[in-house]
């Protein structure tokens, strides 16, 4: 779902 992909999408971000 597009929640989903937004979500890691945050996750990812955060941890670059």
């Amino acid at each position: 779902m597009l929640v989903r992909l937004g979500f890691e999408n945050l996750r990812n971000a955060r941890n670059l």
